[in-house]
């Protein structure tokens, strides 16, 4: 099992600890998985202060089995998270009553 993770982000653990950390790649040596097999990990991994909010962060899955198996497409995934924070709590925004218009106040509809 091994997990490759975006270069911008920092490794700082995981459970199960992994087998081998190595760049941004981690592996896990597991036994082999039976038919409707799984296994559960967390990841922990730091975001740099300076990364762009909407910056799309990815990490890779794959798990390889030792015993014979008839699907080998559902092995490996792709995650894809995107980076999101505070805006600055000074702004406000609102909607007129209508709430057909956030910059025009309209005659007649809105109160």
């Amino acid at each position: 099992m091994s997990c490759s993770y975006d270069p911008q982000l920092a490794y700082v653990s995981a459970t199960p600890a992994p087998t081998t950390v190595v760049g941004t790649t981690l592996t896990w040596e597991l036994p082999a998985f039976n038919l409707f097999g799984s296994a559960s990990f967390q990841v922990m991994l730091n975001v740099p202060v300076p990364t762009l909010l909407g910056t799309v962060l990815s990490s890779n899955w794959n798990v390889d089995n030792t015993l014979p198996e008839a699907d080998l497409a559902n092995n490996e995934v792709t995650l894809q998270r995107t980076v999101t924070g505070s805006y600055d709590p000074n702004i406000k925004e609102v909607l007129t009553s209508s709430r057909q218009s956030a910059g025009l106040f309209l005659i007649g509809t809105d109160e």
